[in-house]
């Protein structure tokens, strides 16, 4: 590229005219660490569960150096698994959690571990325990990376595999593990992966790099583990409304709060500490820390001595006040074999809201909970700031409010056009796919068989400063963000007493039909008066065809969009469920291509590209190796 300068390789640093610093980001990380590290210390024992008590334990050591014999016993007790077995299954399944913690501890803290110890902690590891079973993909990570590290740590360690039934010494183990984690890297870097959007696990993903980052003796693992983390953190932090994950979202097990809460909530995800602790939002306090709803998954980010780039640190002087995201998810598949696509999203991020969608495949038989396809997010320091909508489906016997799993389903499709997005649903009678309704997952909406719930429900966060409601229209002022729903081809209710303690702060839109539109529009107090938003919304022209299943409605500045519903078979059992879009028209096609795509971070297919105040960095595969560059060009630079 003329007038570019090209420095390839991760060392080179960052020239004063380049006008960046990381001096400030990294200070305030150092200043998150040690407040991870201080809210470690609690009153009594920490959880008997193996999940949970290792990293607690991690804390100690962080904050009062090395462990105490007891506590060294109990922290090795979290690697018998048969000692779970009997008790609490689902704690021996969960073991795999406190291989990052202790492998971390293994290695960091490794002046603490006399010999005699040191000999305990390979009898403990040399246990039978599940070593090359993959499962999820954040098991195989935590399983694979402390395996092969502790491999490398003790190389006279002889590894007792339950799920092949093999004797595998160390170093025997590394050449098994080394190319399975090279070739999921490389996966990663290409097509992305099953849990990329899952604001619970993919922080776990990204720590159990961390420690390979840190800690491998072989160089091209390093490498690869440290531009794997970059790329997780730049896609994070490019998909996150103040410090929350943005929809479509997977294994979604458990909400996100608002990024700038004031008040207390019981909802902290994993995604959220580790956005707190490199860019500082969400809004965390010491009580937030020391809340062990979920494992102290902060410790293994505080413990840590690598800090990303700084373009990467500085990342939020280059996004705009207002963009589009689109995202492709993979399917799930073991180490690097193939994939296929499996959810399409998009979204419009701003400082005072967000738009999140998606639509995509489905296969009836298998798990399809925890995905969340459609949600508003509103700029609030109320603990709920989200709208979210959904149609009872995949969990539909435990009723119209499982909030907490069902998020989706295939009935529902929706779609966004920068700040204006809709929602459509097709529900049939009866399932279409009854044959799998007899077994596994889909006993769990078996009992709506013949007659499938007819209803989409949105739950809307009651601390609206102005609430309008007429016969086809809701309209919420959100302190000088406006919110406008309509709802076409439909009756519909708004429940304000809450039908359970999950929604106490919410009233809950019902939309009853089986087949009908709502429409979403956002505005700002900076682009139009409240007063004329009142007046105006409830006679946006919009437009529902139940027969065509289409809806359309005229955007900003740019035409017609018609959103028609789409749910036909594709190959190997799955079932296609996205929209045809068209705009004045013409069909608006998903491009494929990336499986991260903004104006200021691209990723896939082999590529890897953000935008920077002196120009560009970029990921490439180069002979087999990712080569990290930086292209000096200013405002010259552009994406080819």
């Amino acid at each position: 590229m003329a007038g570019c300068l090209l420095v390839v390789g991760p060392e080179v640093g960052i020239s004063a005219e380049g006008g960046l610093s990381a001096d400030g980001a990294e200070a305030d990380i150092n200043a998150r660490a040690r407040m991870v590290i201080e809210s470690s210390q609690l009153s009594g024992e920490p959880r008997n569960h193996p999940k949970y008590r290792t990293y607690d334990y991690l804390g100690r050591a962080a904050h009062s150096g090395c462990l105490n014999q007891e506590e060294f016993n109990k922290l090795l007790g979290d690697l018998d698994e048969a000692a779970w077995g009997s008790g609490d299954n689902s704690a021996r399944i969960e073991q795999v959690f406190a291989l990052p913690p202790i492998t971390r501890y293994a290695l960091q803290f490794s002046a603490c571990l006399s010999q005699p110890n040191i000999n305990k902690l390979k009898d403990a590891l040399r246990l039978p325990r599940l070593v090359l079973d993959h499962g999820t993909i954040n098991h195989w990570s935590m399983r694979a990376s402390s395996i092969f590290l502790l491999s490398e740590k003790y190389p006279d360690l002889v590894w007792n595999d339950i799920s092949t039934g093999r004797h595998i010494p160390a170093a025997d183990m590394i050449k098994e593990l080394r190319p399975l984690l090279i070739g999921r890297f490389f996966k990663f870097f290409e097509d992305g992966n099953a849990e990329q959007f899952s604001p619970v696990y993919q922080a776990i993903n990204f720590f159990s790099v961390l420690n390979l980052v840190e800690f491998s003796a072989d160089e091209e693992i390093r490498s690869l583990a440290e531009k794997s983390a970059i790329v997780m953190l730049a896609t994070m932090r490019g998909d996150s409304f103040h410090g929350q994950f943005v929809p479509p979202l997977t294994r979604a097990n458990f909400r996100q709060r608002s990024g700038l809460s004031t008040k207390p909530s019981s909802a902290h995800v994993a995604i959220q500490f580790m956005l707190w602790f490199y860019f500082g939002e969400p809004r965390v306090t010491s009580a937030d820390l020391k809340d062990r709803v979920e494992p102290f998954f902060p410790i293994m980010f505080a413990l840590s001595r690598w800090r990303p780039p700084v373009e990467l640190l500085t990342i939020g002087k280059i996004i705009p006040p207002a963009y589009d995201v689109t995202t492709i998810t993979p399917t799930f598949s073991k180490w690097n074999l193939p994939t296929r696509d499996y959810v399409y999203g998009s979204a419009y991020i701003t400082d005072r809201y967000a738009i999140g969608v998606g639509n995509g495949y489905v296969k009836p038989a298998d798990y399809n909970g925890s995905n969340q396809f459609f949600g508003v997010f509103l700029k609030s320091t109320e603990p709920e700031n989200a709208i979210e909508c959904y149609h009872p489906y995949w969990f539909s016997n435990s009723g119209e409010d499982a909030w907490k799993s069902d998020r989706s389903s295939p009935f529902q499709q929706q779609w966004h056009q920068g700040r204006q997005a809709v929602i459509i649903t097709d529900i049939p009678q009866a399932d279409p796919w009854p044959k799998d309704l007899q077994a596994g997952w889909g006993r769990l909406r078996a009992e709506h068989a013949l007659d499938l719930i007819k209803v989409l429900k949105c739950r809307i966060p009651k601390s609206e400063t102005a609430f309008v409601r007429t016969p086809n229209s809701i309209m919420l002022n959100w302190r000088g963000t406006f919110v406008g729903i309509k709802i076409v081809g439909a009756s519909w209710s708004l429940d304000e007493a809450a039908a359970d303690a999950s929604l106490v702060d919410f009233r809950v839109l019902k939309v009853l039909s089986s087949s009908a539109a709502v429409y979403f529009e956002l505005a700002t107090s900076d682009q139009v008066e409240w007063e004329s938003f009142v007046h105006q919304f409830p006679f946006r022209s919009v437009t529902f065809d139940p027969r065509a299943r289409t809806v359309r409605f005229d955007t900003e500045g740019r035409g017609q969009l018609r959103v028609t519903f789409g749910l036909s078979p594709a190959d190997d059992g799955w079932i296609r469920s996205v929209p045809q879009v068209e705009l004045e028209r013409a069909p608006l096609q998903i491009s494929t291509k990336l499986w991260f795509n903004s104006p200021f971070l691209e990723v896939g297919g082999g590529q890897f590209w953000l935008k920077t105040a002196y120009g560009a960095m970029e990921i490439s595969e180069q002979s087999g190796r990712l080569e990290l560059s930086r292209k000096y060009c200013g405002s010259t630079c552009s994406r080819q």
